[in-house]
């Protein structure tokens, strides 16, 4: 640990730091350069976070999702890791809740309706180009509604290497 240091030298090595592990870490080195403006507009030149500057730093700032504030809040804390490692005095910051994302309300098929999409998979017109587009659809429909799987599951290189 060098006392000559400022937090804008620390927060740029914990950049490059992970830049050399493989990250890309771009946004994140914009999200230093804004934190470090911050600290310095307040007065913290020294690679010390104390609670006051993290608390202000993960402030749900007007017109911002909860979303935003939360990848704040997980930058800081892991720049707070990173310093605690160094050997810097560090607050990290603590969140209690997660992020409230929109609500998916799934819709229950009756089975008249299961019949009817089913029944018309297999309706399509056949062309030369695919002879068999009705009975292919309605078995990857029924291979769906059987298993549970959704399509990304399916077709995703994790079930078909």
């Amino acid at each position: 640990m060098s006392d000559s240091k400022s937090i804008r030298d620390v927060g740029m090595d914990y950049i490059s730091e992970n830049q050399a592990l493989g990250l890309k870490f771009q946004k994140n080195a914009q999200m230093m350069n804004r934190f470090v403006k911050l600290a310095e507009s307040t007065g913290h030149h020294a690679p010390i976070l104390e609670k006051s500057l993290v608390d202000l730093w993960c402030e749900k700032t007007e017109h911002e999702t909860e979303s935003n504030r939360q990848h704040r809040a997980s930058f800081i804390r892991g720049f707070a890791n990173y310093l605690i490692r160094l050997g810097y005095p560090a607050y990290v910051y603590n969140t209690k809740g997660s992020v409230e994302r929109q609500t998916y309300q799934p819709h229950i098929y009756s089975n008249l309706e299961l019949s009817r999409l089913f029944d018309s998979a297999e309706s399509l017109k056949c062309s030369g180009k695919y002879p068999f587009r009705g009975s292919q659809t309605s078995l990857i429909l029924k291979t769906l509604y059987s298993t549970g799987f959704n399509p990304c599951q399916v077709f995703s290189e994790n079930y078909f290497p």
